[in-house]
C-alpha cells in the first residue's frame, strides 16, 4: 500500500500519475517482511501480518509490522491505522533505543504525508533525521531526506527539494543506498520539468535509466522510459518520443502495470495527434479510453 509529480501542458491526471509511481518506488524497503511471509508460504494479509505480529518478539520487526498493517488499513479504516501507526511511538518509548525513536517518527511522517498534512510530516521527518544522524544510520538518513524532499516539493518548495535529493546523491556508492539514489535523481529530473527545463530533466532521467538498469528495476525503468517520451514528445522530437511509448506500453505489460500502460498507450495517441497522423491516433486514443474503463 502506498500514499501519494511534467509538463505543464499534461493533464492534472498525468500529474496525479506521477505522483503514484514516485511513492510507489518509496515503500519498496518494506519487502522483506513481505518476502519473509510468503516464503513461509503466508498469504500477505491484514489477519495473516497480525499473527505474525503476535508471534514475533523482536521489538524493531514488530515496529515494521504495525507499520505494513497501518498502511494496509489506511484506505480503508482510518482509526485502525492510527492505532497501528502509534504503536511504533510507544515501543521506541518503553526501549528508548535511537534507531527506534527514529523509526517512530519516520512512521509517523509517512501517515500524516498520506493524509496530505505535509507540514506536519515534515516536523516528524526532521526529528527522525536527528536520530539517524546520531546513530550515522545513512540508509535511514537518505529514506527521510527522500520524503523531505518530496514533501517540500508538494508544498511547492523546488530549491529544498532539490537540496535533499543532491545530498542523497551526494553519499558514497554503497549497494544499499542504490534505490534511494535512484529514487532522487528520478525526481530531481521532475523538479526540472516541473521548472520548464527539459535538458537538464533529460540528463537526469538518462543519468537514472544507467542506475535502474544496473539494479534492474523493471518499474524504475517504466517511470523513466514514460517520462521521457513526454520529454520529447514536447520537443517536437516525435520519433524518439514514439520509441520511448512503445518501449514503455511493452514493459508496463510485461510487469503487468495496467495504469502505467494506460498512460503510455495515451501519450503516444498524443504524440501521433501532433505527428498528423490521425488514424493512428485515434487508435492509441481509444485502446487507452477502453483500458481505462475496463479497470475503473
Amino acid at each position: 500500500m502506498s500514499p501519494p509529480i511534467v509538463y505543464h501542458a499534461s493533464t492534472k491526471y498525468l500529474r496525479c500519475v506521477k505522483c503514484l509511481l514516485i511513492l510507489g518506488c518509496l515503500f519498496t524497503i518494506f519487502i522483506p517482511i513481505r518476502l519473509k511471509a510468503q516464503s513461509a508460504g503466508i498469504p500477505i494479509t491484514v489477519d495473516s501480518l497480525r499473527a505474525l505480529l503476535a508471534r514475533q518478539k523482536n521489538d524493531s520487526i514488530r515496529a515494521e509490522y504495525h507499520f505494513e498493517i497501518a498502511q494496509a488499513y489506511y484506505y480503508d479504516n482510518k482509526d485502525s491505522a492510527a492505532y497501528h501507526i502509534r504503536q511504533p511511538m510507544h515501543i521506541a518509548q518503553r526501549t528508548n533505543h535511537k534507531n527506534g525513536w527514529g523509526m517512530a517518527h519516520y512512521y509517523k511522517s509517512w501517515f500524516l504525508k498520506a493524509s496530505g498534512k505535509f507540514p506536519q510530516a515534515l516536523l516528524h521527518i526532521d526529528t527522525a533525521l536527528n536520530f539517524f544522524y546520531d546513530t550515522k544510520d545513512t540508509f535511514h538518513i537518505a529514506l527521510c531526506l527522500s520524503d523531505f524532499g518530496l514533501c517540500h516539493w508538494r508544498l511547492g518548495h523546488f530549491d529544498k527539494s532539490m537540496s535533499a535529493y543532491t545530498k542523497i546523491l551526494s553519499f558514497e556508492n554503497t549497494p544499499i543506498l542504490k534505490n534511494s539514489k535512484l529514487r532522487a535523481t528520478i525526481n530531481s529530473a521532475l523538479i526540472y520539468e516541473e521548472q520548464f527545463r527539459p535538458l537538464e530533466a533529460e540528463a537526469g532521467y538518462k543519468k537514472a535509466l544507467v542506475l535502474a538498469q544496473d539494479l534492474n528495476d523493471e518499474y524504475g525503468k517504466l517511470i523513466i522510459y514514460s517520462n521521457l517520451s513526454s520529454i520529447y514528445r514536447h520537443r517536437k522530437d516525435f520519433k524518439t518520443s514514439v520509441d520511448f511509448s512503445h518501449k514503455s506500453i511493452a514493459l508496463a505489460k510485461k510487469i503487468e502495470k495496467i495504469p502505467e500502460e494506460i498512460r503510455a498507450t495515451s501519450n503516444l495517441g498524443a504524440t501521433y495527434t501532433q505527428m498528423k497522423l490521425y488514424d493512428s491516433a485515434f487508435y492509441y486514443l481509444l485502446t487507452a479510453y477502453e483500458m481505462a474503463e475496463r479497470n475503473n
